[in-house]
């Protein structure tokens, strides 16, 4: 594995001689302008606008491959990284102010080798599309004590009044109260990973009607009709109850019915 490093070195310090860091950054940050997710496709739109990029970058022996720019990639600070870039996107389109941010994992299927950290937990925000965080995972550590590291990690003034959505996985008191104390508010599913508290909130919504807030969408198409009915709740008294919840102020529950093909789907939703 040492060998294989320093041979992408000695070709990546080659390739740099033709073409800087700099200018591998600005197709990178180019292409997330537009709602690239992934090298291949910020490539596919450089070679795309290729006449354009050209006149502004001086590449003498044309666009990168993504293995290179991978490469280049690790060479920098990730937290720097996006700094400059979300710097670079405000000179551009002024301040975009972010509301929403999701938290996932992803396993990356073509790194090999040992010591390697081969699953990414990320912070992508829902508006402008941007990683504002990651993460490595240890083969040996899950991705719940990971998720309050990237919390830890994230830069504050990035996260403070952002709602953060994550997956039933991180549905923790503890997750709850690692987003608190980074000023933001969460959104987490309950599912039956949390067999009790699932009941507790399904029997809820069932017998305390009267106190609920409905409000219900129909989406059509492919010759299927979507009714989505979400309903919330401020009831005190079940606030109370899972006050062990830090600062929640609201239990939801999320109803979609494919009507034309018999099947639902419902959801049940911690908020603060």
């Amino acid at each position: 594995p040492h060998i294989y490093s320093i041979y992408n070195y000695f070709l990546l310090s080659i390739y740099f001689d033709y073409i800087t860091l700099e200018n591998i950054l600005v197709i990178i940050f180019y292409g997330m302008l537009v709602g690239c997710t992934n090298l291949v496709e910020i490539v596919e739109l450089a070679h795309t606008d290729d006449v354009f990029l050209k006149r502004i970058l001086e590449m003498p022996h044309g666009i990168p491959h993504p293995t290179t720019i991978s490469y280049a990639l690790q060479l920098c600070d990730m937290g720097t990284l996006i700094q400059v870039y979300l710097s670079w996107r405000e000179i551009i389109y002024g301040v975009m102010t972010d509301k929403v941010a999701s938290f996932d994992g992803k396993t990356m299927n073509g790194a090999h080798g040992e010591g390697v950290i081969k699953h990414i937990l990320s912070l992508l925000t829902h508006d402008s599309l941007t990683t504002i965080g990651q993460v490595g995972v240890d083969q040996k550590e899950n991705e719940i004590p990971a998720a309050h590291r990237l919390f830890e990690q994230t830069p504050s003034s990035l996260l403070l009044g952002l709602t953060l959505i994550g997956d039933a996985l991180h549905t923790h008191t503890k997750t709850a109260h690692a987003i608190c104390d980074v000023g933001a508010d969460y959104l987490l599913t309950v599912k039956d990973n949390q067999e009790l508290l699932r009941q507790d909130i399904q029997y809820f919504f069932e017998t305390h009607t009267t106190l609920n807030n409905t409000a219900t969408d129909y989406q059509y198409g492919h010759g299927s009709t979507i009714k989505t009915t979400v309903t919330i709740s401020h009831d005190p008294d079940m606030l109370a109850y899972l006050s062990h919840w830090k600062d929640i102020s609201t239990v939801g529950k999320i109803h979609r019915v494919w009507e034309n093909e018999n099947e639902e789907v419902v959801r049940r939703l911690l908020m603060k």
